[in-house]
């Protein structure tokens, strides 16, 4: 941990004092898609249409550990291509993602990208290496500011910097995704 580092803590307070009974690292990812690949061995599992790279897309691989918790199965095993997953994690020094919560939902087609901004040049953003096109995709009130307020695109992307949170939402088109929704956090 170093200075700047989000946590969740639970516990009391006693005289302005926090007796913590549990300290873990703040989710700072969510991601929702149908499953792509499940590596049970491996610990890992990609999700339709969210990718890295335009020209040669390979999927984000989302790691699973001792601690993740899973809702609706018992562990990577039971879940197959085609489940309908929602992920909440964080990312490491390197990028990758690391699950501490999956759960099986009813497949919807629905698609959720939250996390911190890489880089941004409108109409494009990177979250997670996944480049998030909002050309005549998202609809002009379908821009959120950090208010929560919608804005025009034009002041979404000004008052947007790296490292700032978005969340992202859209629907599957086979193997892409069809942005119609994003705030600022």
């Amino acid at each position: 941990m170093g200075v700047g580092t989000r946590l969740k803590i639970r516990g009391s307070l006693n005289s302005r004092i926090v007796l913590a009974d549990e300290v873990a690292l703040a989710d700072k990812v969510k991601l929702e898609s149908d499953v792509d690949s499940v590596d049970p061995q491996g610990g890992s599992l990609s999700l339709v249409g969210l990718y890295v790279g335009e020209n040669s897309p390979n999927p984000i691989v989302i790691a699973t550990d001792a601690s993740t918790k899973f809702t609706g199965v018992m562990g990577l095993n039971e879940i197959v291509p085609g489940d309908h997953v929602k992920v909440f994690g964080r990312t490491t020094e390197v990028g990758d993602v690391i699950a501490t919560k999956l759960l099986i939902k009813p497949g919807s087609g629905t698609v959720v990208l939250k996390g911190p901004v890489e880089s941004k040049d409108q109409p494009r953003l990177q979250v997670l290496g996944v480049t998030i096109d909002t050309s005549n995709k998202i609809p002009p009130d379908s821009f959120v500011g950090k208010d929560g307020r919608p804005v025009s695109s034009v002041d979404f992307f000004t008052s947007l910097q790296p490292g700032d949170s978005v969340n992202a939402s859209g629907t599957l088109a086979g193997q892409d995704v069809i942005w119609n929704a994003i705030e600022s956090e």
